[in-house]
């Protein structure tokens, strides 16, 4: 089994030095690249290690700031542009380019942002229930968003969030209600709603989704195949898969189909077109 390392980064963004810790586990092949959702980590994607059709990839995820071992500021409210920035930072910190990119959720749009203004830097865009319209914005951002800091605070509203992920009936829920008070500090939780809410609700996340010029492909659990923009992306040239059994975290309720269609999409497998 090949080695997974840890490290450490001093990333210096508007006049702050943040510390963001990260894994990488090399291979020969290209890099994928994965950036974690809303109160995660960067062990959401650390199932992939153990999947041998990735043995020969170099995988890298890190923790962005508040999040996981990455340090925050409290004094700086950070928004999602800013870690789009620091995304960037931290890939050129370790020598990264010609990515397989995937996002979750926040991270997704991110990734989404990522891709649109350093599109030499990345080769495929793997979005995972990314943030596209105001839709997106359902039980965790948007009541948060609504919310002042004092009032989210007064309210103890992350472990209202809790019950209520708690009592979904997906393994991937239940996992999020129990980790995501320690995996992310309140107030870059709160801040990052806010900022989240805003690009959703811009009306530009999904023409910049459907203009990228690299292969995409869109995953959703099952759960989410309400989604009224699915058959828009599908008909855009953009891949689509739902993993059944699945809500909002298919790597944890269902990883092998997750993974694997995850792996044909970057080799090629399945893939019905791009705009290249």
């Amino acid at each position: 089994m090949k080695i997974v390392s840890f490290h450490t980064l001093t990333i210096r963004h508007r006049d702050c030095d943040y510390e963001i810790s990260c894994f990488v586990r090399p291979g020969k092949q290209e890099t994928i690249a994965y950036l974690h959702g809303l109160g995660s980590t960067k062990y959401d994607f650390f199932g992939a290690v153990n999947q041998e059709r990735f043995n020969d990839f170099t995988l890298v995820a890190f923790d962005l700031p508040g999040c996981g071992n990455s340090s925050y500021f409290d004094q700086v409210t950070l928004e999602i542009d800013d870690l789009v920035e620091i995304t960037h930072k931290t890939f050129s910190s370790l020598g990264l380019d010609g990515l397989s990119l995937i996002g979750h959720s926040m991270g997704g749009m991110i990734a989404l942002l990522y891709a649109r203004n350093y599109p030499e830097e990345v080769k495929r865009f793997v979005n995972v229930e990314g943030n596209l319209a105001p839709e997106d914005c359902g039980v965790l951002s948007r009541r948060t968003a609504q919310l002042t800091w004092q009032e989210f605070v007064e309210q103890d509203f992350m472990k209202t969030l809790q019950a209520e992920f708690a009592s979904l009936p997906y393994t991937g829920a239940r996992v999020f209600a129990d980790t995501f008070r320690k995996a992310v500090a309140d107030q870059a939780f709160h801040s990052y709603c806010v900022s989240i809410v805003e690009h959703s609700d811009s009306g530009k996340l999904m023409p910049i989704f459907k203009q990228l010029r690299l292969p995409r492909l869109f995953i959703y659990g099952e759960a989410n195949k309400h989604l009224s923009y699915i058959s828009e992306l599908g008909n855009s040239g953009i891949t689509v898969v739902e993993v059944p059994g699945s809500h909002h975290w298919p790597h944890r309720d269902s990883p092998e189909f997750y993974f694997k269609a995850i792996h044909e999409f970057i080799k090629g497998s399945g893939f019905r077109g791009s705009n290249l």
